[in-house]
């Protein structure tokens, strides 16, 4: 037998060794287990059509130790397991409908060698997670994570999202000032790509109602900048362009005639 089949075998004995004793499958050494990559919303959709499959999906990080467990329907216990939370990575958490989209059922077992990797995750970063879904009960998916990999770290800060939640909240209730100051100072933190493409269209459409051109045009483009071909802010570009120059034009005719005045005044005779 040669040493390399002796190592391939080793490793397989070893991976069914460790399933047989521990009921999972460590597929960083188990070449066996093959993970299906999909999208969280189509699990959450229809979790029933992934039940029993292992899958691999990209995520937001919420939050851990979430509250919900089922002792009798599902395998999971939480003096065994470790519970935790995650939205889409697209949602638009700073809306009510995207923020109560996170999917609290999902589990990692204490004991597993990767949980620090999950212990490390903090809220609003990225993550991969590579698990199986064990039932669908209540029609939820209840997954077994195997791992968890943070990739980028922050996509929002707190002070970021809570002053884009709140700038957003007083341009819809007609507040425009504190909005704008609100959006502007969002700005500077992190945000996902989606959320800055928003803030930019807002602050593009509150300084436009002032009739700042300017910097609406400047929100536009930098709106441009996060979706290229966005036909609303190619629209809102062009539209504060448009009344930019026509602004332009009325200083511009308005000066002339001020300068006339001038300097008919000045050739007026002066009286004896």
């Amino acid at each position: 037998m040669t040493r390399g089949l002796l190592v391939l075998l080793l490793v397989g004995s070893g991976c069914k060794l460790e399933r047989e004793l521990t009921g999972r499958r460590d597929y960083a050494i188990d070449p066996t287990v093959e993970y299906r990559e999909v999208l969280l919303r189509d699990i959450v959709a229809h979790p029933s059509s992934f039940k029993m499959m292992d899958v691999d999906f990209e995520a937001l990080f919420h939050r851990h130790d979430e509250t919900i467990w089922n002792h009798f329907y599902t395998p999971f216990v939480n003096e065994d397991y470790k519970s935790f939370s995650v939205w889409t990575p697209d949602a638009r958490i700073w809306e009510t409908d995207g923020w109560l989209s996170s999917v609290p059922t999902l589990y990692m077992r204490k004991q597993l060698k990767y949980i620090t990797e999950l212990l490390e995750a903090t809220p609003y970063s990225r993550v991969r997670i590579r698990g199986s879904i064990k039932t669908d009960y209540e029609n939820r998916p209840w997954i077994d994570v195997h791992r968890v990999s943070v990739g980028e770290r922050d996509v929002f800060t707190e002070e970021s999202l809570r002053l884009m939640i709140s700038g957003l909240t007083d341009a819809s209730e007609r507040r425009p000032a504190p909005a704008r100051d609100k959006l502007e100072r969002a700005l500077p933190g992190r945000l996902s790509v989606e959320a800055r493409y928003v803030t930019h269209m807002k602050l593009g459409q509150l300084y436009e109602d002032l009739n700042d051109f300017v910097r609406a045009m400047s929100h536009f483009q930098k709106a441009l900048d996060t979706r290229s071909d966005d036909p609303a802010a190619k629209e809102g570009y062009a539209r504060n362009f448009k009344f930019e120059e026509r602004r332009r034009q009325i200083e511009a005719q308005r000066e002339e005639e001020e300068r006339r005045a001038r300097d008919k005044k000045k050739e007026e005779p002066k009286k004896p």
